[in-house]
């Protein structure tokens, strides 16, 4: 009698070899098999019994101190994500809807904001779902792990169904807020540095990230120039951009003291610091509302604007703030009818 062999081994299975006395039995066994494998059915596969939370703890521990110069920063958000439900899930399972429940479940959750209740936003949700997304690439890249659905996250059509809450960033009103600003900072019991910090961001429009990893190395105050760590910092060997420094940034450098080597700003080393410290100047000051949505960001945009009242065109600016494209600084621009009227003239 005649026989037929049916071999079939999808990628991460053991081969699963037999034979059979009917064709039609094997063609019907084979096509069973398949559609197990496409439905994340099939026994025995890795993806089977290496869950989420699994990849996640080996990308916190291999991965994220490599890409990262915050790689505790990092570490933490991954491990915050170990605690949902979801990483408890073999990867081989997991769909886009799981996905959207987590999503569901996140938005439900508030966090506290000085004092006050808030909603997860979107974008905290949105850059957790690239995180998760960023894990298993790197997985099914690097580690064979199999994912037989296809990476299922997909962060447009998953975040699409979530309201758009996004912050509208400003700058500093008017030159008396940022006076008081600079007093709040000045009082806040750190010997000026966070008033100096402050005061060369609205002066140069640098992130809170370039301002902590400034050294006295880059700072050629003969050539008015200082050179900061671009916002990819592990990529192409944490490349260099230059910022012009006007009368006011030399003024605040003098001021610090100009040294030799080692950080410009030793008290704020890592951005987070100044994000909280200017949370503290804001709670220790609730007599002032305007306070209340100046973030070390806002800095920037404050930059950026002030730029552009003064007449620079917006290479001139883009030379200054570092961004890649027009549309990008057109994000950071509040100008105001008043504020081109002395350029008309």
């Amino acid at each position: 009698f005649m026989q037929y062999r049916l071999q079939y081994r999808p990628k991460g299975f053991r081969t699963f070899d037999k034979v059979f006395r009917d064709i039609d039995q094997a063609m019907e066994i084979h096509a069973k098999l398949k559609s197990m494998y496409k439905g994340g059915t099939l026994e025995g596969h890795s993806s089977q019994t290496t869950t989420l939370g699994n990849l996640l703890q080996r990308f916190a521990d291999e991965v994220a101190p490599k890409i990262t110069s915050y790689p505790d920063r990092e570490k933490s958000r991954l491990l915050k994500l170990k605690t949902y439900a979801i990483a408890d899930m073999p990867v081989g399972k997991l769909t886009r809807q799981h996905f959207n429940a987590w999503r569901d479940e996140r938005r439900g959750e508030t966090r506290t904001v000085r004092g006050a209740a808030k909603q997860i936003s979107r974008k905290t949700i949105k850059d957790e779902l690239s995180l998760m997304r960023r894990v298993l690439e790197y997985a099914e890249d690097e580690w064979g792990t199999d994912l037989p659905k296809g990476n299922p996250i997909d962060v447009r059509r998953i975040m699409r169904r979530i309201e758009n809450d996004k912050i509208e960033r400003k700058a500093i009103p008017s030159q008396d807020i940022e006076t008081k600003l600079l007093e709040a900072c000045g009082a806040y019991g750190d010997g000026h540095s966070l008033r100096d910090l402050v005061e060369l961001g609205l002066a140069t429009g640098c992130r809170r990230g370039e301002l902590c990893d400034l050294v006295w190395d880059n700072v050629f105050i003969d050539e008015r120039i200082m050179k900061v760590r671009n916002k990819d910092r592990k990529r192409d060997g944490k490349p260099l951009r230059d910022i012009p420094l006007g009368k006011r940034a030399l003024d605040v450098l003098e001021r610090i003291g100009i040294c030799e080597d080692g950080p410009v700003f030793p008290a704020y080393t890592k951005p987070d610091s100044v994000t909280r410290a200017l949370a503290r100047v804001r709670k220790d000051n609730p007599d002032v509302p305007e306070f209340e949505f100046i973030t070390p960001h806002v800095l920037r945009h404050t930059a950026v604007t002030r730029a552009q009242q003064k007449g620079l065109s917006p290479a001139q600016v883009q030379a200054m703030s570092g961004h890649k494209t027009t549309q990008m600084l057109d994000n950071y621009t509040h100008l105001q009818a008043k504020d081109v009227v002395d350029l008309i003239d």
